[in-house]
């Protein structure tokens, strides 16, 4: 599909245009508390004043909004019209995320981010792209709950050690990883990405995981410039994952056809294994830091449950039952709507939150009550 326009070309078209350099202004240090991390980093922001939901996205290439929040004039692909010679007049109004202390973010794509979200924690104003990793030196405290904004040549925070980040032909930020005592591959640093490790089908063929190993599914999301792509992922468990000089073990894995990603790389390393460390992001410098920290021990979160649902008024519509899960063996299928769990109405994290062992009764629309038992199955 047709690209978007580089971040340089913008810049110069605004400056061409008049248009005052706001998105370029470098703050002392702005820190912005951490809203969840639960599977995506989301952080508040605003858009003309209009406080919104911000997810934090080191892998997409340019930042979007919600179509609800743009402002500007944008062509039939959803980018912004910039003329590039200024004798065709004065652009439209720029959309730009405000972050605080001047970091504004200028939004280059529109997409349809609200509904069905890319995540059920929160409805999505933006995702804030590479462009703030790069032109500002990211810290992230996951203990602390923060995201700092610093200058490039801000001191680092203590005890951070560097972990070499591979070239990449795609602007993306490769690391090397290594699964169950093989070879190293490369990896994206994907915050984007809920999974502790999404895999490319191929690779998991070649590291012999797929016979036997991934008993269950999953819908997975991504996003390709303003498209929004669903395919079905097959789900498992890696016995070891060693990153940044660290060994993980019982790590759950997705495999999927990541080919609509268009990058060189075979796996995603997302969010829910990163925060086990505290992470520092000068992108720009191809810089990226960790620091180790007690969570580093931390037991995974599993799936316990095996339904996958989307918010529709005040009833959740499920839009996928996993193979083998406590779900499917007690006859859910896809297009259910819950009307409410244990009596009361129905959230997301009613199905997340829950222990081993533990029994949901689930209403249906027309009064079906189904019992389900809580217990990991991938």
């Amino acid at each position: 599909m047709t690209s978007m326009p580089s971040r340089r070309t913008l810049l110069a078209a605004l400056a061409a245009s008049g248009i005052a350099p706001r998105a370029l202004a470098q703050p002392r240090s702005l820190v912005i508390p951490i809203a969840s991390d639960f599977g995506h980093l989301m952080i508040k922001a605003h858009i003309d004043g209009r406080e919104i939901w911000a997810g934090l996205d080191n892998g997409a290439e340019t930042t979007m909004v919600d179509k609800a929040y743009s402002r500007s004039d944008r062509d039939e692909l959803g980018r912004v019209r910039i003329p590039l010679n200024v004798s065709s007049g004065p652009p439209a109004p720029l959309t730009f995320v405000e972050l605080g202390q001047g970091v504004n973010i200028l939004a280059v794509g529109v997409g349809d981010l609200a509904g069905p979200s890319i995540t059920d924690e929160v409805p999505i104003g933006a995702v804030i792209g590479m462009e703030l990793f790069e032109r500002y030196r990211v810290d992230i405290d996951f203990g602390a709950r923060t995201v700092t904004v610093n200058p490039p040549a801000a001191a680092l925070p203590p005890a951070t050690r560097s972990v070499p980040l591979a070239p990449s032909s795609h602007k993306k930020h490769l690391v090397e990883i290594a699964v169950e005592g093989g070879a190293p591959f490369k990896a994206v640093l994907d915050l984007g990405c809920s999974r502790p490790i999404l895999m490319h089908t191929t690779l998991a063929q070649r590291l012999v995981l797929t016979a036997g190993r991934l008993p269950s599914t999953n819908l997975a999301h991504g996003v390709n410039g303003n498209d929004r792509i669903d395919f079905t992922s097959r789900t498992g468990s890696l016995k070891s994952l060693a990153f940044a000089g660290r060994t993980f073990t019982d790590v759950p894995v997705e495999v999927g056809d990541l080919s609509y990603t268009g990058i060189e790389a075979e796996a995603l390393l997302g969010v829910t294994l990163l925060r086990r460390f505290d992470l520092a992001f000068n992108l720009a410098a191809g810089q990226f830091w960790v620091r180790d920290t007690p969570r580093l021990a931390d037991p995974f979160g599993r799936r316990l449950i095996g339904l996958q649902v989307e918010p529709v008024g005040a009833t959740l519509r499920v839009s996928h039952v996993a193979l083998a899960s406590p779900a499917l063996a007690s006859g859910f299928k896809t297009g259910d709507v819950l009307t409410a769990i244990d009596g009361a109405p129905p959230k997301p994290a009613m199905l997340r939150e829950v222990q081993p062992g533990q029994v949901l009764r689930i209403t249906l629309a027309g009064g079906t009550v189904r019992s389900v038992t809580a217990a990991r199955f991938d």
